[in-house]
């Protein structure tokens, strides 16, 4: 309810692309669950029913829905956060604000663009090789963990 006192023009479910490289014909794009604008400023938020990132992991690269969300948008937001909804209510679960997002984003950026260069030049696709992850897969039968033998945990 605090949110509401300053922020207004509320949009849910936005769909956004954008070109990654000039020249080209590849975009990235996602669905943004909720878009404010916080005194004149733009808040991002995703809504986790799940589990929720933790700070760390979103700050090491590890876990980068919310800052790869943040590159879709045109203007950068001010914040970026996941919330948490349970049978609680609403909780905060992890916010990036400012400065400490540009950076991330930046970051983000950077390893996007390493990775769309190296597959543009034949690399093959990486898999993610965390153990903790694959035991939470829904891509089990498009991953291409057993090519990266010897590579992966």
């Amino acid at each position: 309810r605090r949110r509401e006192q300053h922020c207004s023009g509320i949009e849910t479910e936005l769909l956004l692309t954008r070109p990654v490289q000039t020249g080209n014909k590849l975009a990235i794009g996602g669905r943004i669950d909720r878009l404010d604008h916080c005194n004149g400023r733009l808040s991002l938020i995703d809504y986790k029913t799940g589990r929720t990132p933790t700070k760390s992991r979103v700050a090491s690269g590890e876990s980068v829905q919310l800052i790869f969300y943040a590159l879709l948008t045109e203007q950068l937001p001010a914040e970026v956060m996941a919330l948490k909804l349970d049978n609680e209510g609403v909780s905060d679960a992890v916010c990036f604000r400012d400065d400490e997002l540009a950076a991330l984003v930046e970051e983000e950026n950077i390893r996007l663009h390493e990775i769309i260069d190296a597959l543009m030049e034949g690399a093959p696709m990486p898999a993610w090789g965390d153990t903790e992850i694959c035991n939470h897969c829904e891509f089990d039968g498009l991953c291409r963990k057993e090519l990266w033998a010897g590579q992966c945990g």
